[in-house]
């Protein structure tokens, strides 16, 4: 009942050597939000090098 007024939230994270993993439960007005995320670190990782290249690029 405290998730689905609003009056209580749950967050977790979790993170493997590949990947972040992300946990929500939330609510409001009588609607429950159940959200789960991955992120992949090697990704990331390459599309901030990707990123980088590119501003440096238009120097």
């Amino acid at each position: 009942m405290a998730v689905a007024t609003g009056r209580m939230q749950m967050r977790s994270e979790w993170e493997t050597p590949r990947t972040k993993i992300t946990h929500v439960l939330g609510g409001d007005n009588f609607k429950i939000r159940h959200l789960i995320g991955y992120e992949s670190r090697e990704f990331k990782l390459a599309a901030e090098q990707a990123k980088e290249a590119e501003k440096k690029s238009q120097l």
